[in-house]
């Protein structure tokens, strides 16, 4: 178990590492520094993603489960295909996360992944 003060540092050193670069050496402290504070690892992917703010022309498939989603989940997912000028968003309506992931609509996902990987490799769009 960690202390608040252990927690803190944590995530000063993990916040640190994130704002100056990342390379292999960065990301083999960051690891060591997340095995300290497990639970840090959620708010520091956020702040991650917060920094996020362009792909550029990298392919992007965003999935979306649709089933009972939160107010506004819907247009802050479909916001994220902002990110790449060759991205795309599939919303399907009866999934849930958990059916994405592992359940009936899981090839859906693995369609997307491949989708992805067919756009890298013959340079074009993603649809």
């Amino acid at each position: 178990m960690t202390t608040k003060d252990e927690r803190s540092e944590a995530k000063r050193q993990l916040l640190e590492w994130m704002r100056s670069g990342a390379g292999v050496a960065r990301i083999r402290e960051t690891a060591r520094i997340v095995a300290r504070a497990p639970d840090m690892v959620v708010p520091i992917a956020l702040e991650q993603a917060k920094a996020l703010t362009t792909l550029g022309d990298r392919p992007l498939i965003v999935v979306t489960a649709a089933s009972d989603p939160d107010a506004g989940w819907l247009d802050t997912q479909d916001r994220m295909t902002g990110l790449s000028a060759n991205s795309a968003h599939r919303v399907i309506a009866a999934a849930t996360h958990d059916s994405l992931i592992s359940g009936v609509d899981s090839t859906t996902s693995t369609q997307a992944i491949m989708d992805v990987i067919e756009s890298i490799r013959t340079g074009t769009p993603v649809q």
